[in-house]
């Protein structure tokens, strides 16, 4: 990490951690008995044909972060059980999702290896590293009006772009769980009980490390063979594991 902000970012991570096929647009959400509590409005950007990847994440890291807080059950098998019941009560999918303490290592280790080890074109390399790099340029916990105008301006760089369709997709997709990630995690962190006592730092390290567990496991899982589900409940447990155990411990 070149940041102080990544180095301790990282490090309190170390702490906590321990299939790209072309699919239907997303649906939108249905009512059920996993009822999200927010619609998380304010990240979106209809100008991204793929804006509802990055909805969907946050409507089940939300539900998901309610369910370990109501009953305090924090196994991976009990996750694994609520987002199934999430995304098939909600979209009646029932989603086989990646489990890879691997992947979770090598996240944690440095996400931007993770990111271009994947076999792209060169210009659509050269967009990731400016989606990464916004991710970088986080300061503060009231950044988020200029982290979203960010990645708004470079999604439609990326849409006008002449770029292998398959490629396009998955960076614009990449790009809105960013965008969204951003926002749940600022607000998150914002808005704990405990925020008082816990310094900026910690606070920004849970953020960063929340998002770019966020946006990278989904990048990777785009390049195997798997849905958007089954990316996105991968994506919602790397999250929870990433972002919420470097701020809680």
């Amino acid at each position: 990490m070149k940041t102080w902000y990544f180095v301790t970012a990282l490090l309190l991570c170390t702490a906590a951690c321990q299939k790209g096929q072309q699919t239907a647009p997303l649906p939108s959400v249905k009512k059920s008995a996993v009822k999200p509590q927010k619609d998380f409005a304010q990240a979106a950007n209809p100008e991204n044909p793929f804006d509802e990847v990055g909805k969907i994440h946050n409507l089940g890291l939300d539900a998901l972060i309610n369910y370990m807080e109501t009953t305090r059950d924090t196994t991976r098998y009990g996750r694994s059980v609520f987002l199934a019941k999430f995304f098939k009560e909600l979209y009646n999918i029932h989603a086989k999702p990646e489990q890879s303490l691997k992947l979770e290592m090598a996240i944690k280790k440095d996400f931007k290896d993770v990111l271009f080890s994947q076999r792209i074109s060169n210009r659509s390399k050269v967009f990731l590293k400016e989606l990464s790099a916004i991710l970088e340029r986080i300061k503060t916990l009231e950044d988020y009006s200029s982290y979203k105008e960010a990645f708004v301006t470079l999604e439609k760089k990326i849409y006008l772009e002449k770029l292998p369709e398959k490629e396009k997709e998955i960076l614009l997709s990449t790009a809105s769980i960013f965008r969204y990630s951003g926002l749940f995690w600022m607000e998150f962190y914002k808005n704990n009980p405990q925020e008082e006592t816990w310094g900026l730092l910690r606070k920004l390290a849970g953020v960063i490390v929340g998002i770019a567990a966020d946006a990278t496991s989904f990048f990777y899982y785009a390049f195997v063979d798997s849905s958007y589900y089954e990316r996105l409940e991968s994506t919602i447990d790397m999250s929870y594991v990433c972002g919420y155990g470097t701020g809680w411990y």
